[in-house]
């Protein structure tokens, strides 16, 4: 049986060029493959980011805390919170965001960073509850940290809500979701 290098004479400087140049070609064509599916969300599923919250009940905002496992995931006007070892499906929140477009100018943004104005919009909040946890209200105090409760299987509630995004330079980061008297503020660790 004949090897592939059988057939370059490894004394003609031309066949050890050409097996060089050959190399290349397929080293070059991998890295171009390989960086075309990194570009690609669908190659590699869903993007997610993890966040930190804080919550905002009775009138009065927390403290900024670590989410454990959960991360955000989708676009910036329409994502879910699941925990990121679980199927997506099972998410614990789902927040669509009305309307919602990224300024365009820079120069608008850069207006409204400088006079700390947030963006805010109408919206609706999707969340499930459990038999101990019949509301929201129940559950805000043990949600989304590390060892909370999975209700992604209980029943399912809609409610409208009002969502304030902190003015951005690029992208937005922090978001203010408010609904059924309660307030979630989410800060996105790109």
């Amino acid at each position: 049986m004949e090897s592939i290098w059988s057939k370059y004479r490894w004394d003609n400087k031309y066949d050890i060029f050409q097996l060089l140049v050959n190399a290349m070609k397929l080293v070059v064509t991998i890295y171009i493959t390989a960086f075309l599916l990194m570009l690609s969300t669908d190659a590699f599923g869903s993007n997610w980011c993890t966040f930190t919250c804080c919550k905002y009940i009775n009138n009065y905002w927390g403290n900024w805390h670590g989410t454990g496992n959960y991360v955000f995931e989708g676009s910036l006007n329409h994502f879910i919170i699941h925990d990121k070892f679980e199927h997506p499906s099972k998410y614990i929140m789902k927040v669509d965001i009305d309307g919602m477009t990224i300024e365009a100018n820079k120069k608008k943004r850069k207006e409204w960073v400088k006079s700390n104005s947030w963006y805010e919009y109408a919206g609706t909040v999707e969340y499930y509850t459990e038999v101990t946890f019949e509301n929201f209200g129940n559950l805000i105090e043990l949600w989304p940290q590390p060892n909370s409760p999975n209700t992604s299987k209980g029943k399912k509630h809609i409610a409208k809500a009002t969502i304030r995004i902190a003015p951005y330079k690029d992208t937005p980061r922090v978001y203010n979701i408010f609904f059924e008297g309660y307030g979630l503020a989410i800060s996105l660790k790109y």
